[in-house]
């Protein structure tokens, strides 16, 4: 489910550095979405949103939550420019 899969790209995201820069360093969004699809990431931005809102509403403490709102405007950054 694709769902499942933005939040499994925004759990592995947050704590790999590896895959931050490899997405950091690509040309293009079409290169970043081929990153995503090796790795079984394929999802669509409303569902980065749901997924993103979801996680969001599940934070506990606010450092989590702000944690989570920047990647997310990093993630927002990175496909707009």
């Amino acid at each position: 489910m694709s769902l499942n899969n933005a939040q499994k790209f925004i759990n592995e995201a947050r704590n790999n550095s590896d895959l931050r820069t490899k997405l950091n360093t690509a040309p293009d969004n079409t290169t970043r979405e081929e990153i995503l699809h090796e790795l079984n990431m394929v999802f669509n931005y409303a569902e980065f949103e749901d997924a993103y809102n979801n996680m969001l509403g599940n934070c506990q403490f606010e450092e989590q939550a702000d944690d989570l709102k920047n990647f997310k405007l990093w993630w927002d950054f990175l496909l707009h420019y």
